[in-house]
């Protein structure tokens, strides 16, 4: 884990969804693997891939919205498409190598949630977000 301070906002297009860690437990009813399967299909689809994680609810215990992207810009092309521009701030960032894409990530998640309930370190819920790039993930956490 490391601290990383974004010093210009980012912005990502790409396609959203609104769900809730609930959800995204069950299979039958996640919306991320169908909107990863969207995005590959997509011209959207880089090099370096995002997904933004806004909108928090309370917390990460109820809705929040979610958007697969990249920082490709396809405006007037990509008709269903969203944008988010993750603001600049101050950032937790976790990191693991990718063998099994839904056990690393959600794994990592899970060490997340446990580093924060016993650390002084408090989240901010402005915006998180995974960086995907080849076979490795990085999670930034906005902290303040």
């Amino acid at each position: 884990m490391r601290e990383f301070y974004l010093d210009k906002p980012l912005k990502i297009t790409g396609y959203k969804v609104t769900t809730n860690n609930k959800l995204e437990l069950n299979q039958n009813t996640a919306a991320i693997p169908n909107l990863w399967k969207k995005f590959n299909n997509s011209d959207l689809f880089n090099d370096v891939n995002y997904i933004v994680y806004f909108n928090y609810r309370n917390k990460h215990f109820d809705d929040y919205d979610l958007l697969v992207g990249s920082t490709k810009s396809l405006s007037g092309v990509c008709k269903d498409c969203d944008s988010i521009e993750i603001q600049s701030g101050k950032f937790l960032v976790f990191e693991t190598d990718i063998k099994q894409i839904a056990t690393d990530v959600s794994g990592l998640w899970m060490k997340i949630w446990n580093y924060f309930k016993t650390c002084d370190i408090k989240r901010s819920y402005l915006s998180d977000f995974e960086k995907h790039i080849d076979n490795k993930v990085e999670i930034y956490i906005s902290i303040l």
